[in-house]
């Protein structure tokens, strides 16, 4: 079994990585992808503490259930936006997206 520094210390490393994604990038896609990686250390860290503090209630791991159901549901959404942009700008560079809709207005 897996020691809870070492998961914690993954969730802070998929967190710090998610952030320096969103701060960085200003491709559409890759700020989907850190966004979800940002998700993602959350959902680690709280499976974590549910684990190793020796509360296995079914509530926290139906709250646990419930966020992986919510993430999925938002990453459907998200990929669906994200093929929109996609057709209607044909780039996901955000800083293009924006030039185009000024020169529209």
């Amino acid at each position: 079994m897996l020691h809870a520094s070492f998961l914690l210390i993954t969730s802070v490393a998929l967190l710090s990585i998610g952030i320096y994604g969103l701060m960085t990038r200003r491709n559409a896609i890759r700020m989907f992808i850190s966004s979800e990686l940002v998700v993602n250390a959350g959902i680690l860290a709280a499976m974590t503490t549910f684990i190793y503090l020796g509360h296995s209630l079914p509530a926290g791991e139906a709250f646990l259930l419930y966020s992986i159901v919510l993430v999925a549901a938002e990453s459907a959404v998200g990929i669906a936006l994200f093929l929109l942009i996609m057709k209607l700008f044909a780039t996901p560079q955000l800083d293009e997206i924006r030039k185009i809709r000024e020169e529209l207005s």
